[in-house]
């Protein structure tokens, strides 16, 4: 088992992504898939991006990455070609899969923080993600 609290987590700033991210030796991390935390500042916009992951073990395209957020947030979702505000008070996901057909952003519309959590299958690599 692991127990690990928010403030246990390593905030670090990524002005190419506009946001910051949570980190810790302890979350889980292999081959498979990687845990990090998330946090995007008001009126802040993670920069739209998309992942082209390499072929599963089936031979097929199954990469994703999954948002959890905790408090909900009242954000803009800018897609390839549509934005779409959402404002939820419970938690929510938002998952995107692997291709340029789900390149995303999103913009911090409300007065406080988003905060979430990303699990990234497989594990998140830098040379497979592309700007916008």
């Amino acid at each position: 088992m692991l127990f690990l609290k928010h403030s246990d987590l390593n905030w670090n700033y990524s002005l190419k992504h506009d946001m910051q991210s949570g980190v810790h030796n302890d979350l889980p991390s292999n081959l498979s898939a990687d845990v990090i935390f998330a946090r995007i500042e008001s009126g802040h916009t993670l920069s739209k991006h998309y992942h082209q992951r390499p072929l599963d073990i089936d031979g097929r395209d199954n990469g994703y990455e999954s948002f959890f957020f905790f408090d909900g947030g009242h954000i803009l979702l800018i897609g390839e070609n549509y934005e779409k505000e959402i404002c939820c008070k419970e938690p929510f996901t938002l998952t995107f899969f692997s291709g340029k057909n789900e390149a995303h952003g999103i913009k911090n519309l409300g007065k406080k923080d988003v905060e979430f959590q990303v699990i990234c299958a497989p594990k998140f690599d830098s040379s497979e993600e592309y700007f916008i």
